[in-house]
């Protein structure tokens, strides 16, 4: 897989993540997070914590630049939390890295997923990758994503790492790397079992289920007759 950010800008970055992510600072993220939900609602606390990392998440992927920012540590450590509490946060940061759409479209998968037309943009982002092999495989925002997510699980308490790694997963299916994505939903899957998105990757790669392009590009392969000619 192809590098987009540096060696020293990635392990620079992950010594500051490295004091956002103890076991304290993330569960006291956590209660703070659970506390605003009750206070004031889960719409209105999720936009409150997820709305800004979210905005800065989508630039940093869109961004060709060998650098982070404009995504902070503490974003991580938001994304860390979030992820951990809500599918849909979780949900969100996969559709930024297969489908471009204004970030306030992925605020709104992230912060208000029952209403019809965050649904509609999740089923528009994911659903065209299983029999749509012409759409944009955005493979320097999937890769950007991977290299920076890619450093959270060893930093994590283990309570934290399966959505991480379920993301992960995902995000290398599509790029088309089963086994990168069979390592991270089976290390997912060894902390918990039942971690449905952990089970839908490892079955679709188990089955060659794998993203329309990837398919169509291994039925197109020139055979080895055909190479040597």
């Amino acid at each position: 897989m192809a590098i987009t950010i540096s060696e020293t800008v990635l392990n620079s970055f992950t010594d500051m993540l490295h004091t956002e992510c103890s076991h304290e600072v993330l569960d006291r993220l956590r209660t703070g997070l659970i506390s605003d939900r009750k206070m004031g609602g889960l719409v209105w606390a999720d936009k409150k914590w997820f709305a800004g990392p979210i905005r800065r998440m989508s630039q940093f992927m869109e961004s060709s630049r060998d650098a982070v920012d404009p995504l902070t540590a503490e974003d991580c450590a938001h994304f860390i939390v979030g992820i951990a509490e809500t599918a849909a946060l979780r949900d969100a940061v996969i559709c930024s890295a297969v489908m471009c759409m204004e970030p306030d479209k992925y605020v709104m998968i992230a912060c208000e997923p029952y209403k019809a037309a965050s649904a509609q943009f999740v089923c528009d982002a994911l659903d065209p990758a299983f029999n749509d092999a012409e759409i944009p495989r955005r493979t320097r925002q999937g890769m950007r994503l991977i290299q920076l997510m890619g450093q959270w699980p060893a930093l994590l308490p283990e309570k934290y790492r399966t959505g991480v790694l379920a993301v992960l997963a995902y995000v290398s299916w599509w790029l088309g790397e089963p086994e990168m994505s069979l390592g991270y939903s089976q290390e997912c899957l060894g902390y918990d079992s039942s971690y449905n998105l952990a089970v839908i990757m490892d079955q679709a790669v188990r089955w060659g289920a794998m993203p329309a392009w990837y398919r169509e590009s291994r039925n197109n392969k020139p055979s080895g007759k055909t190479q040597r000619q």
